[in-house]
């Protein structure tokens, strides 16, 4: 299997990543299915219960 060409994707805020909440968590679905994480630098945006609560509101 060919690695993945990046590991993360490092954005300001998850508003500014996608205005539309849906479309955010179909993309995000592809993105950690490869293996592949969204940072934000102003947000957290862990892999628990409350980083997930974040990224809903």
């Amino acid at each position: 299997m060919k690695p993945p060409a990046f590991e993360a994707i490092i954005i300001h805020s998850l508003s500014r990543f996608f205005r539309d909440g849906i479309e955010f968590g179909v993309y995000e679905r592809k993105l950690i299915k490869n293996k592949v994480k969204v940072i934000s630098i102003t947000q957290p945006t862990s892999d628990d219960a409350g980083g997930e609560m974040m990224r809903d509101h």
